[in-house]
């Protein structure tokens, strides 16, 4: 009887939510069970992962901060938020920017809500110290689950 009270306890319990860590750039995020991971990316820079249902994704990413007359997104945290509000192809309707960060939340082309934080941190890259990085994560998903994900969107606003 124990056995099955037990048992009955743990399929009713919620899943635990999974990690993570990106060595590359060194961050790690949580991200909601049920989001399966796509594999790291090639070059280590981050992962994507989707949800049971495939409506919704997350993508975790970090990129070294150069100056680069092409690439000026690069260059600085200013620079980053500048392009994601030209570039985005979407509405924002939310921005903060603090020092070290800034957040973007809106809706995409195809009315999909996104919630994005940005960081500028300093790490030791490969031996380097003080190596200027930006650490991103990236949340998409329908308006139809808002509800369901705004918890995660408040974990978005701490992390990093």
């Amino acid at each position: 009887m124990k056995s099955i009270l037990l048992g009955c306890l743990l399929a009713l319990s919620p899943l635990k939510d999974e990690e993570y860590c990106n060595d590359r750039f060194q961050f790690c995020i949580t991200y909601p069970a049920g989001f399966k991971g796509q594999g790291e990316a090639a070059n280590g820079d981050g992962q994507e992962f989707i949800s049971a249902d495939q409506k919704a994704r997350i993508l975790a990413w970090g990129h070294l901060q150069f100056t680069d007359e092409d690439q000026p997104s690069y260059a600085s945290l200013e620079g980053s938020l500048n392009y994601d509000l030209k570039n985005k192809g979407s509405k924002v309707t939310y921005k903060v920017k603090k020092p070290g960060y800034y957040i973007l939340s809106g809706t995409d082309e195809k009315g999909n809500v996104f919630y994005q934080k940005t960081t500028l941190k300093k790490i030791n890259y490969f031996d380097s110290p003080n190596t200027q990085v930006f650490q991103t994560i990236l949340f998409i998903y329908p308006a139809s689950q808002q509800a369901q994900y705004a918890a995660y969107c408040s974990y978005i606003a701490r992390a990093l």
